[in-house]
């Protein structure tokens, strides 16, 4: 996990190898964080013909590239919290389709559109399984409750980042702040950003409730998983304040993390 002069939490991959990565196209990752956004949060208003100030915390991106040149591609998965008026509104966002093209063919599919409280604590839990054609797919959970789902291609199947010609996610999971023209100061603190590379299920960290209310309870991680071998994150960085692990489970990365964040 490295910080930025951008303001956010970056998971550290290696791009040539792979090494580190936490998300792969067509392997299922689950992962959940919690966040509260400060007082300080902007108090955007609606009105005719403005939208509202765009204010993404969460994104995982396969950048685009034609002819040596970028193309600007869309986070093919996304969560905003975007200032609305003492609240905010959150939802995800599914992006696929070919950035390169002219002009650009992408679709974005919003889900989980939620309104919240600022200075309290929200928990999202993801299922996420990137893929080009219709296996893909994303389910979400708030607090526990089932919130919403995707099914279907994700990010850019034709000029997508490859790797030794195949595709490869070369952006990997950043969260923080990320925002229009605003100037002003605003705060987004987070907690617990864990990340399971199988079904969570049982863990002390991961309860959902199915779209039907049920509760998820089959402990399908080992033991170990639940406490793991962990070693702490040393040296807080500029503009950030950290306190967490990472911890290592029969081969399978858990990363545990707790921040704030300030722009």
């Amino acid at each position: 996990i490295v910080p930025s002069e951008r303001a956010e939490i970056q998971v550290r991959s290696d791009r040539a190898t792979g090494a580190g990565e936490l998300v792969k196209f067509g392997q299922p990752v689950w992962y959940r964080f919690s966040f509260k956004v400060a007082g300080d949060w902007p108090q955007d208003v609606p009105a005719a013909g403005r939208q509202l100030c765009r204010t993404v915390i969460h994104q995982i991106k396969q950048d685009s590239f034609k002819g040596g040149k970028s193309c600007d591609a869309s986070p093919f998965f996304k969560i905003e919290a975007r200032p609305l008026g003492e609240r905010v509104r959150f939802f995800a966002q599914v992006a696929a389709g070919a950035s390169c093209a002219q002009p650009p063919m992408v679709t974005r599919t919003q889900i989980c559109r939620r309104d919240l409280p600022r200075e309290r604590w929200t928990t999202v839990q993801v299922r996420l399984n990137p893929a080009h054609d219709a296996s893909g797919r994303v389910d979400i959970w708030l607090n526990g409750a089932f919130c919403g789902a995707y099914q279907g291609p994700m990010a850019d199947p034709d000029y997508g980042a490859r790797r030794n010609g195949a595709p490869f996610v070369n952006a990997q999971p950043r969260f923080g702040i990320y925002r229009d023209w605003r100037a002003e100061t605003q705060t987004i603190y987070f907690d617990k950003i864990m990340f399971w590379n199988a079904d969570p299920a049982g863990h002390p960290d991961w309860s959902v409730r199915s779209a039907a209310g049920v509760t998820a309870s089959a402990a399908t991680l080992p033991r170990a998983c639940a406490r793991g071998d962990t070693r702490q994150i040393s040296g807080p960085p500029a503009r950030t304040k950290e306190a967490g692990a990472i911890g290592w489970c029969s081969g399978q990365p858990l990363v545990n993390l707790s921040k704030w964040l300030r722009r």
